[in-house]
């Protein structure tokens, strides 16, 4: 059990990245799977393996990570590489970059309820992502918060063939936490049991905050007329028929 009294960066710090045939956690599958095993921002092990999903990938999940039915066709499943995943995590804090909305319910429709020691469903994750979104809160640009512009930002390397990669992501987010401490963006004398307090705090509010700037998008669009209905007036005041 995890003392969160520690303060977490000196805990090992596992970080997980899948990729799937889809978005949807509930239902989609996943084709690859990652972890690797951080102590203090350095590597120190990693494991990586294709997964055979049991359904055909959609063409724009491959085009996406480029893995396609017949690479996962000889494939194992996510729970016979549980195991591995069990070893390389013993004794560290889990995480990952949206970790906890995504990769996290990923993991335990497959793992829980087997006999693998893997996580407590209840173990919170640290998530870069939600420090990511506190630190460059008003950086510009679309996607400024995906890893690979956040990389970028903060000047760590991602390597060629590493994005939309589950092994190279994950090394890329080791790199990328390791250089936020390193500039003093996270402190890491904060305890784990705050670290994941505050994160629980910031993901909250930045999901209220995407949820109301969703729906001022949304007021602004135009509203169009269903068929039948009278068509505006142009705007020279002539009818448009």
């Amino acid at each position: 059990m995890l003392d969160l009294t520690v303060p977490w960066w000196q805990y090992p710090i596992v970080m997980f990245d899948f990729e799937t045939t889809g978005v949807d956690t509930s239902s989609c599958m996943p084709v690859s799977v990652a972890a690797v095993r951080f102590e203090q921002g350095i590597e120190r092990e990693a494991f990586y393996s294709l997964l055979r999903p049991g359904v055909p990938i959609p063409e724009g999940a491959a085009k996406i990570h480029g893995i396609t039915d017949e690479q996962v066709r000889d494939a194992p499943e996510l729970v016979a590489v549980a195991p591995e995943l069990a070893r390389v995590a013993l004794g560290a804090v889990p995480g990952g970059y949206n970790g906890e909305t995504f990769d996290k319910p990923i993991l335990h429709r497959f793992v829980s309820g087997t006999d693998c020691p893997l996580f407590d469903p209840a173990q919170s994750w640290i998530d870069p992502l939600i420090m990511v979104r506190s630190i460059d809160k008003y950086a510009a640009g679309s996607g400024r918060h995906r890893l690979a512009n956040a990389c970028t930002r903060w000047g760590v390397p991602m390597l060629d063939g590493e994005a939309h990669n589950a092994l190279g992501d994950v090394r890329a987010l080791g790199r990328l936490l390791a250089r936020l401490v390193e500039l003093g963006k996270v402190r890491t004398d904060t305890t784990l049991g705050r670290l994941l307090e505050y994160t629980a705090i910031k993901r909250a509010e930045q999901q209220r905050e995407f949820a109301a700037y969703r729906a001022r998008m949304a007021a602004r669009q135009p509203t169009l007329p269903f068929d039948g209905e009278q068509k505006p007036e142009a705007a020279n005041g002539e009818s448009n028929s």
